[in-house]
């Protein structure tokens, strides 16, 4: 939501002298503008009167200071910003709320509703609204005088809250060891080798994602996140980093889920990355908007879920445990470093734990227990009042939300925008070696490529696009080689999931393409049946469970003469 600034006298009169002018309105006097406004006195909702309108805000500003000569006037687009910062408080209010369609807003066109609480009595209006306004006044003056409290509470407990000086030397070296480790993107994953110090730096190639709360949570558990949040209140989407680095505590636990090559490793990578940066000291971006120094932990759950087997019964599998092993061997201190040394970092000081990946262990038993010891971790460092913020990660398809949604608000990465892939592609070129007219004829198919749908459908990932970056920076044109691109997302695809977990696919690779193929056709064949209702195209191409597993079940017996 935008800032709102002080809720002074001058920001109500604003508001008092835009509703009451709506309260007045008559379509019919204005034909010509752009304002069309419409009454309704009651509804099963609310018994107050709703006000809804239709307009550019210029256009209402033209409309709102008549003295203004043209609505393109340096004086009208400062007016339209003060319309829009008096409806973004009525919004805050509970005033307003938009209905604002993308396309129509993309012309410059807002469509609200007003709940006010009379439509006749112009008093009742401003009175209300006075009211409401004060309140809110008063609960901004009572949370500033909280969060300055608590910043001085904050800065008494960290003065008091010292580490021995052998122990701060060991978590420096640990963070430091572990930002050198981390500092280049895994694009190896997309088919590009890459080696030494000529891999690619995360920090350069590295782009925002957006965030929305996620569509399978149990609705009222969504329905309280969104409403109660002011980041989704008037806005589906956030980029990551933004909440990432909120500070409120309803931002500190939370699960983040995503398809394959969506970004959810590389966007727990790169907080780590922020937060190591911002308490070594070291310029990297985002740093600029972390309020408080954490120290980060980032667990790869396949990796701790692999030290959890190769425990004997009588050894300790806490993740105290496990994170004191990782940091004594990255700082060559296994002797120095115990679980007791972890639970002293965790109490004194201001921590960040990311939790990547819970779809890549796959053996339930396993991943149950290791949920257990997560949890019981997370249940010590909550008694004993722990400052930590938590960021779990996991495909869809192998969570079964583990993790309450009651305390850890559910989040989806959504797929790229045009405007993140031009950012992804103009970064990614930059990196490579290679000429600036080469660079420009990389930039230029990827355009054709966005504009041919049925590769654009395979653009909505970094993943993706790197795939297809590569493709054409080795002398491919996706737009006409379009089963050369297939061929090579296949192998691509294929290579990533095994390297994940060597035993999840133990098929004939040629066994997996012919199912895949097989699949792909009877798909295309349904989407194809129907192009009249292009609206209907993805719901023509979804398989029952029941015809999926005849599907493979029938490619099984043509490709093994024992089944036939």
């Amino acid at each position: 939501m935008a800032r709102t600034g002080n809720w002074g006298k001058e920001p109500l009169k604003r508001a008092k002298k835009l509703i009451e002018f709506l309260r007045n309105y008559s379509h019919q006097n204005n034909p010509e503008k752009e304002l069309f406004t419409e009454w309704k006195d009651r509804d099963r909702d609310s018994d107050r009167s709703k006000l809804f309108i239709r307009t550019n805000l210029k256009e209402l500003a033209c409309l709102l200071n008549p003295e203004i000569s043209s609505k393109y006037s340096s004086e009208a687009n400062k007016q339209k910003n003060q319309i829009q910062d008096t409806i973004n408080r009525l919004k805050e209010l509970g005033i307003v709320a938009e209905s604002s369609r993308d396309s129509e807003k993309s012309k410059g066109i807002r469509s609200l509703k007003f709940t006010l609480w009379n439509s006749d009595k112009k008093q009742e209006n401003l009175t209300q609204l006075e009211l409401v306004w004060k309140n809110r006044q008063q609960q901004k003056q009572s949370q500033t005088e909280k969060y300055n409290s608590s910043n001085q509470k904050q800065q008494i407990n960290i003065k008091s809250r010292e580490l021995n000086p052998s122990l701060e030397k060991n978590i420096r070296t640990y963070l430091s060891k572990s930002f050198s480790r981390d500092k280049f993107a895994e694009l190896d994953q997309a088919g590009e080798p890459e080696t030494g110090e000529k891999r690619t730096y995360l920090q350069k190639v590295f782009i925002d994602i957006f965030l929305k709360p996620w569509d399978k949570v149990a609705t009222e558990f969504r329905r309280i996140f969104t409403v109660e949040d002011d980041l989704f209140r008037d806005k589906n989407h956030v980029p990551a980093m933004e909440y990432f680095t909120k500070e409120e505590r309803k931002y500190n636990k939370v699960v983040i889920i995503g398809g394959p090559g969506q970004g959810k490793s590389t966007l727990g990578q790169q907080l780590a990355q922020v937060h190591r940066a911002k308490y070594l000291n070291t310029e990297y971006e985002f740093t600029e908007n972390i309020k408080v120094k954490r120290i980060p932990f980032r667990v790869v759950l396949k990796y701790f879920a692999q030290w959890l087997s190769n425990r004997d019964r009588n050894e300790s599998s806490s993740l105290e445990n496990y994170l004191a092993t990782e940091m004594g061997n990255i700082t060559n201190r296994l002797e120095e470093i115990s679980a007791a040394t972890v639970q002293d970092i965790f109490e004194q000081k201001e921590c960040l734990l990311i939790l990547d990946g819970l779809d890549e262990v796959s053996d339930a038993r396993l991943q149950q227990r290791m949920v257990e010891e997560i949890s019981t971790f997370l249940d010590w460092a909550e008694n004993i009042k722990v400052d930590l913020k938590v960021v779990v990660t996991s495909r869809p398809n192998m969570y079964k939300q583990q993790f309450n949604p009651e305390i850890f608000p559910h989040l989806e990465i959504l797929p790229l925008e045009k405007e993140q892939r031009t950012e992804y592609a103009q970064k990614w070129v930059k990196t490579r070696e290679i000429a600036d007219g080469e660079q420009t004829r990389i930039l230029d198919i990827l355009k054709e490529c966005e504009e041919d749908e049925r590769i654009s459908r395979l653009l909505t990932t970094p993943l993706q696009v790197t795939i297809i970056l590569l493709i054409i920076k080795n002398g491919g044109r996706p737009p006409g080689e379009r089963e050369t691109l297939f061929d090579e997302y296949w192998r691509t695809i294929l290579k990533r999931e095994k390297s994940k977990d060597k035993d999840l696919i133990k098929s004939d690779d040629q066994i997996l393409l012919n199912v895949h193929s097989y699949l792909g056709y009877l798909l295309h064949e349904r989407a194809s049946s129907n192009t009249s209702d292009s609206s209907n195209i993805n719901v023509q191409s979804l398989l029952p469970e029941d015809e999926f597993r005849a599907a493979i079940e029938k490619v099984l017996r043509k490709n093994d003469r024992f089944l036939m």
